[in-house]
């Protein structure tokens, strides 16, 4: 198996890269495992390189070293592939998906990263082709990873503090959107919602625990949806929203829907910013499906 590690240049400010590079020598050291470096040039390159690799027949284990970005391009150029495998070193800005399977500490092992075996997850793929290996998101969700990344390159501010400081931005902002929420049992939700998670993952936004059952390997989207409500009920509830407790909250289940689905459509009556991974479309009309174990992903030993 050849094993390539794409480093994103801009991960984590820039900072990030230049510490990883010995690091990787030293684990191919150790593991006795060969490596090549691949610095990724322009958006979609890193796709666009997995998606070539994959054609060869060859078996590959392209290691994602960046944020959520990075890893959802790779995870682009490998569903399907059966002779690809996925891993990610997580080194950007948000890096949720790695919180599913362990945390980050787990995955910044690079010598059990290379000696790690991989397994088939999920990806939830839209009608016109995005994919989201961790999770979709519409409402302030969006908003907020949308303005982390624009946050992150400001001095002194990387990870959590950039989604924090987007947070603490939207609020002062006019909230909710209008939506049409329908699912493969036939629900339909209408109404002013402030914002729609659909997860593979149950993170987002740095820690934030929208979805706290949802599991990567069962087949299944996980779906919440949160109707409008008072700033001073918001604001009480997000110790609990990033936890993961907040169904236990009585403010929440008065405005929160959480159920699981295989399919779900969304429409607003305008254009709004969708994030598949923290990458960033405008859409008013979103068809969403889940394809079970759809890449092969790998976890450290």
């Amino acid at each position: 198996m050849d094993h390539v590690f794409l480093l994103n240049p801009t991960a984590g400010s820039g900072r990030m890269i230049p510490q990883l590079v010995p690091r990787i020598r030293a684990a191919s050291k150790q593991t006795g495992i060969s490596y090549t470096l691949y610095e990724t040039r322009f958006p979609g390159d890193a796709a666009r390189l997995v998606s070539r690799c994959a054609q060869t027949g060859r078996r590959f284990r392209f290691y994602a070293c960046g944020g959520d970005g990075t890893l959802n391009e790779a995870v682009r150029g490998a569903i399907h592939q059966k002779n690809i495998e996925i891993a990610c070193v997580p080194c950007g800005t948000g890096n949720d998906f790695v919180r599913n399977l362990g945390g980050h500490a787990r995955f910044l092992d690079l010598a059990a990263q290379m000696r790690g075996h991989a397994v088939p997850v999920d990806v939830i793929v839209s009608h016109t082709g995005e994919v989201a290996i961790n999770g979709v998101n519409i409402g302030l969700d969006c908003n907020i990873a949308d303005g982390a990344q624009l946050k992150k390159n400001l001095p002194l501010v990387s990870g959590t503090f950039a989604y924090l400081l987007s947070i603490a931005d939207e609020l002062r902002r006019p909230l909710g959107q209008t939506m049409a929420i329908s699912t493969d049992d036939g629900e339909m939700q209408v109404g002013k919602f402030l914002l729609c998670a659909i997860g593979n993952g149950g993170y987002c936004g740095g820690g934030f625990r929208a979805l706290p059952n949802a599991d990567v390997t069962d087949g299944k989207l996980d779906l919440s949806s949160i109707r409008m409500l008072p700033r001073r009920e918001l604001l009480p509830l997000l110790p609990d929203y990033h936890a993961g407790t907040h169904m236990k909250n009585p403010t929440a289940q008065k405005y929160i829907r959480q159920k699981v689905c295989r399919r779900v459509h969304i429409r607003t009556p305008e254009p709004v910013r969708v994030s598949f991974d923290g990458e960033i479309i405008r859409t008013s009309s979103l068809r969403l499906r889940i394809e079970p174990g759809a890449v092969q992903f790998c976890i450290p030993c």
